[in-house]
C-alpha cells in the first residue's frame, strides 16, 4: 500500500489516501462568493477515491508530483 497525504480545504486535517484506490481528480472554480458587491473565484480541487469524494488544498499538479515521487521510492512510503 503507498499512501499520500493530502489536506482537507474546510477544517485542515490530513486524508492519507492509497493512490491505488484514487477514482478522479480534478480542479474546478467555485464563484458563488461576493466580497464588496463583486464576485470572487475560487478554485478548488476534488478527488475521488474508494467511493468517497474530498475537497482538498493541493492542486492536481500536486497531486501528481507526490503520486510519481512514491511510485519512485523503493519502499513503502507515506508522501
Amino acid at each position: 500500500m503507498r499512501l499520500i497525504v493530502l489536506t482537507q480545504e474546510k477544517n485542515d486535517k490530513p486524508i492519507y489516501i492509497n493512490i491505488e484506490k484514487i477514482d478522479y481528480f480534478f480542479e474546478g472554480l467555485e464563484s458563488n462568493t461576493f466580497y464588496e458587491g463583486k464576485q470572487i473565484v475560487q478554485k478548488y480541487t476534488k478527488i475521488s477515491y474508494g467511493g468517497s469524494v474530498s475537497q482538498v488544498k493541493e492542486t492536481p499538479k500536486e497531486i501528481i508530483e507526490k503520486i510519481r515521487s512514491i511510485k519512485n521510492a523503493n519502499s513503502t512510503n507515506i508522501i
